[in-house]
């Protein structure tokens, strides 16, 4: 946490953006980091991208450096930034959960904004809503 009354979010590992959707219903602004320019989904028979907003490989990125970079792409300072998330690939929402057994899964890919499948995934959404409220107080 960097400023309690900040304004925006950077989230490093952004893949498909959960983060942006609590920011986005808080009035927060995102910017999300991943080494893929974007994750396509399929909903209701169409396909939809989640856009990645600084594409790129993180490691050893210099963290201050890229601080600097996203404020200035939305235009905001690096004095109000609200939170660096910089989660490791998660089970609900990676990617290699497709791996897992229809049964085992976390989320129905086919629709990503559908309701988790299991608890894990519904308390993993109300701890990142959360945790941003937290931040907002």
């Amino acid at each position: 946490r960097s400023a309690p009354q900040g304004t925006w979010c950077l989230d490093m590992y952004s893949g498909t953006q959960s983060l942006k959707r609590s920011c986005d219903k808080l009035g927060i602004l995102y910017v999300g980091c991943d080494i893929l320019p974007h994750v396509k989904t399929l909903r209701n028979g169409k396909y939809h991208y989640a856009y990645t907003d600084i594409v790129g490989d993180l490691n050893g990125v210099d963290l201050k450096a890229l601080i600097k970079r996203a404020a200035d792409l939305i235009g905001e300072s690096p004095r109000n930034l609200l939170l660096v998330w910089a989660s490791p690939p998660c089970d609900t929402f990676s990617c290699a959960n497709a791996l897992c057994r229809p049964e085992k899964r976390c989320r129905d890919f086919s629709d990503p904004t559908r309701p988790p499948l299991n608890e894990r995934a519904r308390r993993d959404d109300e701890m990142t809503e959360g945790l941003v409220k937290q931040l907002l107080r």
